[in-house]
């Protein structure tokens, strides 16, 4: 007989199909659901295997550059790029010749430094290596005078020493005479008389103020010149030293070892008293 009862749910039911699953290639990379296409593109050639060895490079490129983005200078590629200006700028290239600071040592001509400005902005040089150099060319120029000056000194003692002997005991005289001349003939003393005997040298100096000095005193106390009358009697030995004793220019000369009529007044005044005494 047949069972036309009504099967209960769940009792002898065919059960439906099972839904299909989707199955993801593992082949695929992990950027390959990235939506933008240079992105996408960039991160393959690179090779990256997954995020966290990309992430492990942008760490270690961030440690390589060691400084902010805005801290780092890209290089244009061609040396008229107008980008230069931002590298030049970012090294501290000041943006005219006046931003530089050039130390002048004191009495220097300040034509020089003003020179020197336009020169370094000209070659882009940062302004703390302009100011740098100029202190570094400034000890070096006085660096090179102390050596020029102490060479000068040097020969300066040299010459006078080897002088001085050749004139023996005569030497601080023949000095006095070249340093009188020099004072009373060509109004020279102090700093000038000393530049003078650098540039001539200390020996052609002395020699030719002393040279000058003793044919100037000579000529002017010689006797006979005209001024005074040859003496050929005692007597007028006697009234030429009365006469010079009352000549101030005569006593100053006797008087005054540094003068430079000193040795020309001595000859004479030795001279009149020898004649006095016979000689």
């Amino acid at each position: 007989m047949t069972d036309n009862t009504t099967p209960t749910d769940g009792q002898g039911a065919t059960p439906p199909a099972p839904t299909p699953i989707q199955q993801t290639s593992t082949d695929a990379p992990f950027y390959d659901s990235f939506t933008n296409p240079e992105l996408k593109t960039w991160t393959g050639a690179k090779g990256f295997k997954s995020p966290e060895t990309m992430a492990e490079s942008l760490l270690n490129m961030e440690k390589l550059m060691g400084a902010p983005k805005e801290r780092l200078l890209k290089l244009p590629e061609k040396p008229d790029d107008p980008g230069w200006a931002d590298v030049h700028k970012k090294l501290g290239v000041p943006e005219t010749a006046a931003g530089y600071e050039i130390p002048i040592p004191e009495g220097v001509p300040t034509d020089f430094a003003e020179k020197a400005k336009s020169w370094m902005h000209e070659l882009k040089i940062p302004a703390a290596a302009g100011k740098g150099l100029a202190e570094r060319w400034n000890a070096e120029m006085v660096a090179m005078a102390e050596a020029q000056e102490n060479q000068l000194q040097l020969q300066s003692e040299t010459e006078m020493s080897q002088l001085k002997a050749e004139w023996g005991i005569q030497a601080t005289e023949k000095e006095n005479i070249a340093r009188a001349a020099a004072k009373e003939f060509f109004n020279l003393e102090g700093d000038e008389m000393n530049l003078l005997e650098r540039q001539m040298g200390s020996r052609k100096f002395m020699e030719t103020m002393v040279k000058i000095g003793e044919r100037l005193g000579e000529a002017k106390f010689i006797q006979g010149n005209g001024a005074d009358a040859p003496i050929s009697t005692i007597a007028q030995a006697q009234q030429a030293i009365k006469d010079k004793q009352r000549d101030k220019d005569f006593a100053a000369a006797l008087m005054d070892k540094k003068h430079i009529n000193h040795a020309a007044a001595m000859a004479e005044w030795d001279a009149l008293h020898r004649k006095v005494a016979g000689g």
